[in-house]
């Protein structure tokens, strides 16, 4: 995060969502603002500072119950992404339903609910912005177009 590289790679990530990006810029530029300001703090005073403030971001169930749902999501991509790479179409079409049932039911859940969780204590601008981000990505993903789509 301190370099930029973090937010360019979210950038690119949410490039493709056409005519979406703009919501995503008010997080983009919290972020932004970290990294430029990183040249003037430590990185032991982020560390510091920033592990201190995790301490109030939730209660650690909560928190335990969203890592959960991320390690699942990310598993599920990598593993969707491997199965695009390796020509294995059926199964990268079936790892998208099933991501996109997770995401659609309780992981989903449990990342919004983490989300809101987190905000309700108005925690640091660097973790507001992430928060912000997981909250829109999961909030768009769970409403929005998707390969896994049916009807």
């Amino acid at each position: 995060m301190r370099s930029g590289g973090f937010r360019e790679r979210l950038e690119v990530a949410v490039g493709w969502r056409t005519g979406e990006v703009a919501d995503f810029a008010p997080a983009m530029l919290t972020l932004g603002a970290f990294d430029r300001g990183a040249r003037r703090r430590s990185s032991g005073q982020d560390l510091l500072s920033l592990g201190a403030a995790f301490a109030d971001l939730a209660d650690a169930a909560v928190l335990e119950r969203a890592e959960g749902a991320c390690a699942l999501l990310s598993l599920l991509t990598a593993d969707e992404s491997a199965a695009w790479s390796s020509g294995d179409l059926r199964g990268a079409r079936e790892l998208r339903v099933h991501e996109d049932q997770e995401l659609r039911g309780e992981a989903g859940d449990v990342l919004q609910q983490a989300c809101a969780a987190i905000l309700g204590r108005a925690p640091r601008p660097p973790y507001v912005a992430l928060v912000q981000l997981c909250q829109l990505w999961v909030g768009k993903e769970r409403t929005g177009s998707s390969i896994a789509d049916t009807s």
